[in-house]
C-alpha cells in the first residue's frame, strides 16, 4: 500500500508536535480532490444539509468584520467553484469525512501512518477533516487553533507563516480567553499582529520562502499562531483536526482559566491536581448556567448567494 508521506525522515518523528515541520505527501494525486468531484460534493452538502461555511471577503485587506456569510442556494457546485476562482470567496466543507466515506478512509490512513512513524505519539481521537476552496489572493488572518491541526496543499500555492507559541506572539491570557469564549484573535487591540513578526516565522527551507506547494503539508505545535495568504490562483487545501488526552486537558484548563479571568482573576496554569479539578467544577457550572454561551460570539446571519451573482 502506498504511504501518505513521501520524504519522512527519522528526525521528523522527534520534531513532530514540538516544532513546525514541512513534509511531502501524495494527496494531490487523489481523485477525491479533483474539481469535478468536489463540485459533486458541494451539491451533496447543499442537498443533504452538511455543515459548511461560505464567505465573501470583500476588497483585498478588508477587515474581517466586513466579511459576509452566504448560503449556496440554487448555485451548482461547478458554478460555485468558478465563482470562487474569479471572486473573493471561499468555502470550507466541514466534516467532509461524514459526507463521503473516501475522506474517512483517508483520514484514518493519515493518522495510522503518523502513529506508526512517531513511536509514543498519544492516541488521537475526535478526528475530522475539511476541504477549503478559496480564491486567488484570499487570506486567513493571524490566529491560533485550540485543537491539533494539519494543513495539506492540493492545488494552487499559498504562503504560510507559523510563529512561536510565546510572547509577544502569543500570551496565556489570549489562549485562555479564546478557548473559553471564542473571542476574536484577529482584533489588534487584544492580540496585535505586526509585520516584523514575519522575521520570526518558521523557515522551513532555510531561505525565507514561505510558499506551500501542491504535494506539501505543514504541521505545527498546539496553539502556534499562524496566518495564510493565497497566491494568484484558485487554492484547494485539506485540513485535519484532532485531539489527544493532553490536548483535551489543555483545553479544559484554558476554558476554566478563561472563565476565572472574565471575573478579574489571574489564575495560575495548572493541568493536574486538586486545583485543576476545582477549575473543572467552575467550568461545568458556567456551562450549565449558560454563562459560556452568553459570552461567546454570535454567528453571522447568512444571506442568499444571489447577492454574489449581483456583485459580478
Amino acid at each position: 500500500m502506498d504511504t501518505i508521506f513521501e520524504n519522512w525522515q527519522n528526525e521528523h518523528a522527534e520534531l513532530f508536535g514540538n516544532l513546525p515541520i514541512l513534509l511531502r505527501h501524495r494527496l494531490h494525486q487523489n481523485p477525491l480532490f479533483s474539481e469535478a468531484f468536489l463540485a459533486e460534493i458541494i451539491d451533496r452538502y447543499n442537498r443533504e444539509g452538511y455543515r459548511y461555511l461560505l464567505t465573501h471577503m470583500g476588497p483585498l485587506d478588508s477587515p474581517r468584520q466586513s466579511w459576509k456569510e452566504y448560503k449556496i442556494g440554487d448555485m451548482p457546485g461547478k458554478e460555485l467553484i468558478e465563482r470562487i476562482r474569479h471572486e473573493r470567496l471561499w468555502i470550507s466543507l466541514h466534516d467532509i469525512n461524514k459526507a463521503d466515506p473516501g475522506y474517512q478512509q483517508l483520514l484514518d490512513s493519515i493518522y495510522e501512518e503518523i502513529h506508526a512513524r512517531v513511536p509514543g505519539h498519544p492516541r488521537t481521537f475526535q478526528r475530522t477533516c475539511a476541504v477549503l476552496i478559496s480564491s486567488p489572493g484570499a487570506q486567513v488572518y493571524y490566529h491560533f487553533d485550540t485543537s491539533g491541526q494539519t494543513l495539506w496543499q492540493i492545488q494552487g500555492t499559498k504562503k504560510v507563516w507559523i510563529y512561536p507559541t510565546l510572547a509577544p506572539f502569543l500570551t496565556q491570557e489570549r489562549v485562555d480567553m479564546v478557548t473559553a469564549f471564542r473571542e476574536s484573535f484577529h482584533d489588534e487591540a487584544t492580540q496585535p499582529y505586526r509585520p516584523w513578526f514575519d522575521k520570526h516565522a518558521a523557515d522551513f527551507r532555510g531561505n525565507g520562502d514561505q510558499t506551500l506547494y501542491p504535494g506539501e503539508m505543514v504541521y505545527w505545535p498546539l496553539n502556534a499562531p499562524h496566518r495564510v495568504g493565497n497566491d494568484n490562483e484558485l487554492s484547494i487545501s485539506f485540513t485535519t483536526e484532532f485531539f489527544t488526552r493532553n490536548i483535551k486537558r489543555h483545553v479544559r484548563a484554558s476554558t476554566a482559566n478563561g472563565i476565572l479571568r472574565s471575573f478579574g482573576w489571574k489564575p495560575e496554569r495548572t493541568e493536574s491536581g486538586a486545583a485543576y479539578y476545582a477549575k473543572l467544577g467552575v467550568a461545568a457550572v458556567a456551562k450549565a448556567t449558560g454563562y459560556l454561551n452568553k459570552r461567546q460570539e454570535k454567528p453571522v446571519e447568512p444571506i442568499t448567494l444571489a447577492e454574489v451573482r449581483a456583485l459580478s
